[in-house]
């Protein structure tokens, strides 16, 4: 993992136009399998189920529902802090207005779609918000090209990550929160 992640940081600074986490995904999956690393030892993320799996409600009951419900809650209210944190967080660095209703409106929307898609419930995350900006995303159309990656990614390419090592994605993950880490105003 530390060479993958100074990889990164070298491709930042040599060459800051090319996107390093697609060079060091596409290097890495192409290592361990002409190399077959993963006999030696290296995990992998491995298979990858295809396509979207649609509402299920075989051998749920009300009173499951029910059950469920203050867990429910619970991590409504604690993924939506999070991520209006996360939300007013990069909003104070660019200068800008978060607006919470509007907020809760598509937090709402997203969780009714994790729920009819049988995903995970959504919350903001650091590490993702944190690559976006270092990729340069500056505007809303920069979330709509990433749901349409994701959405070809899930329906076609998921075969194309069998030999991702879990090593190169927690290299990414580092490298691109360790931008928004400022130990001089933690310590200073």
């Amino acid at each position: 993992m530390v060479m993958l992640l100074l990889t990164l940081m070298l491709l930042e600074h040599v060459a800051p136009k090319v996107p390093a986490p697609i060079v060091v995904v596409v290097v890495s999956v192409a290592l361990v399998g002409g190399l077959d690393l993963e006999d030696q030892g290296v995990e992998v993320v491995g298979d990858i189920p295809q396509g979207f799996a649609f509402l299920s409600w075989t051998g749920v009951s009300l009173s499951d529902v029910w059950s469920l419900l203050p867990g429910a809650l619970g991590i409504v209210v604690v993924g939506f802090a999070q991520s209006l944190a996360i939300a007013k967080a990069y909003a104070a660095t660019d200068n800008t207005k978060v607006d919470a209703d509007r907020e809760l409106m598509a937090y709402g929307a997203a969780s009714i779609g994790a729920g009819i898609l049988q995903g995970m419930p959504p919350s903001g995350s650091l590490s993702k918000s944190a690559a976006t900006q270092k990729a340069g995303a500056r505007t809303a159309m920069a979330f709509v090209v990433s749901v349409a990656l994701v959405v070809l990614t899930i329906l076609f390419l998921t075969g194309l990550f069998v030999n991702l090592p879990e090593a190169a994605l927690a290299a990414i993950v580092i490298h691109a929160v360790m931008g928004m880490i400022q130990p001089l105003k933690v310590w200073g």
